[in-house]
């Protein structure tokens, strides 16, 4: 993950833009966004071609999120875990 960086603290009323270093051989990349460092419970999860994602701010509160590269059935391991405070 390249941004948002670790421990950052946003304002719940600004679009978050989450990205990642682009890989040569993947497809898509899984993003996870969660409210705990262990994604026992994950509030979004979305497949994309691109190394970018836009969301909406979630309730304020603390998240983690974490991506992870993907070519055809296969995926790598997932990224570092990167914590994002909303207020």
């Amino acid at each position: 993950p390249t941004e948002p960086r670790d421990e950052v603290v946003k304002n719940v009323k600004e679009p978050v833009i989450f990205t990642w270093a682009k890989t040569v051989l993947t497809d898509a990349y899984e993003f996870q966004l969660s409210r705990d460092p262990s994604f026992s419970s994950v509030v979004h999860s979305e497949t994309t071609p691109m190394n970018i994602l836009i969301l909406r701010q979630e309730a304020a509160g603390s998240y983690y999120w974490r991506v992870r590269g993907k070519s055809g059935k296969f995926a790598s391991g997932w990224s570092p875990v990167r914590k994002l405070v909303n207020h």
